[in-house]
């Protein structure tokens, strides 16, 4: 036995007992977050000195810097319980998109700069080129907590949530079937508007908003879908008939469905926008119309290590402490948007992915040249 981790082991089995004797489980994905205190024990008991000594290496560099979605949600609680988790160690986050991330880093390296240790955010065709061009690291060998690794705990197991063609450096964190449109239904009947295919009446022409295609994001994503499930000369015409506008300001977006302004919108992302108003008590009645297929998406949930990070043992703590049961609770109740983890509750039931039927990532690596077609085409339209 191992007798430096002896106490640790003690600790966790009596943490262990003592959730027990209280009914706590994790079946079925029902249970809440561990605590952090448990949490940090049972990683040093799984990790071993391995994992104590990059834990003490992480707390002399004294933090991590991690780039983290657009949204006001997800500061508090990451730092809240990484923090608790292991104190000693700050997280430094920045709320940024990933068009503006991946051009950043690139700016940042032509200038011999290295500011980031980890990002977490919605992987597209930018973000899949840093990949290719070294400036990512492959995240399994950072991986020390065997838990993380462990197929049984996520959809589809480990692998499966690699959203890049080397299946190395973008993980998928979260697990969406899209909300598709979403519609104002105090102005806009389900007998009206019933499935995506209604979306192409004449009646709804100028009641559009959407994501700006032009860039990367879910508006192209979106666009995307359309192009592969009924072509490019379907996608123009929805743009042009309907007389589709375009915006970047995703409260503005919601707003405008949310007044009938635009009662129609795609490419919104929930919690940046719909989610926050329904908390002010409006938008109630905006419900979504879902595509024809069923995808499998991580939204802006996808996790990347950036390579020559400042703080090294900080960043292998982070990568790890993201990939566990803790951090898939705090960011799928942060943001609304379900984890792959499968001991993690459902927070969205409307997006659940469902097991056992076949789907599409439209954020993988390989349905880029679908992304980037649709991108060309918002190009031509939206002038």
């Amino acid at each position: 036995m191992r007798t430096s981790s002896l106490p640790q082991l003690c600790l966790a089995l009596s943490l262990t007992l003592g959730l027990a004797a209280c009914g706590g489980s994790a079946a079925g994905g029902s249970a809440a977050a561990p605590a952090s205190s448990s949490v940090a024990a049972s990683a040093a008991v799984q990790g071993g000195p391995e994992w104590e000594k990059v834990v003490a290496a992480a707390k002399q560099e004294g933090k991590v810097v991690l780039g983290v979605p657009p949204g006001p949600q997800y500061q508090p609680a990451i730092s809240a319980a990484f923090e608790k988790a292991y104190p000693g160690i700050k997280v430094e986050i920045t709320n940024i998109h990933a068009a503006d991330f991946t051009a950043r880093i690139a700016k940042e390296r032509a200038a011999g700069e290295y500011a980031w240790d980890v990002w977490v955010g919605g992987t597209d065709i930018d973000v899949y080129r840093l990949a290719h061009e070294g400036i990512l690291d492959p995240i399994k060998p950072e991986v020390v907590l065997p838990e993380a690794l462990e197929d049984r705990n996520w959809l589809g197991g480990f692998d499966a949530g690699f959203g890049d063609s080397a299946k190395k450096y973008a993980m998928n964190l979260a697990a969406t079937n899209s909300d598709g449109a979403f519609v104002n239904r105090d102005l806009i009947t389900e007998s009206a508007l019933a499935t995506f295919d209604d979306l192409w009446k004449p009646d709804w022409k100028g009641k559009f908003v959407w994501q700006d295609a032009r860039q990367s994001g879910s508006g192209v994503n979106a666009a995307a879908v359309i192009l592969k499930i009924y072509g490019e000369q379907k996608l123009r015409d929805l743009w042009t008939n309907q007389q589709v506008v375009v915006s970047t300001d995703e409260r503005q977006m919601a707003e405008w469905v949310v007044r009938g302004t635009k009662p129609i919108g795609l490419g919104l992302v929930r919690n940046r926008g719909l989610e926050i108003l329904r908390q002010e008590g409006v938008g109630l009645n905006v419900k979504s119309v879902r595509y024809p297929i069923t995808l499998n998406s991580p939204g802006a949930h996808a996790l990347v290590a950036v390579n020559r990070p400042p703080h090294p043992n900080a960043r292998k703590v982070m990568l790890n402490w993201l990939l566990g049961r803790e951090a898939g609770t705090v960011l799928a109740q942060a943001a609304k948007l379900n984890s792959r983890r499968l001991d993690v509750p459902v927070t969205d039931p409307n997006t659940q992915v469902p097991q056992g039927v076949e789907t599409v990532n439209t954020q993988g690596e390989d349905f880029a040249p679908l992304r980037l077609q649709a991108n060309k085409i918002a190009a031509e339209v939206f002038k």
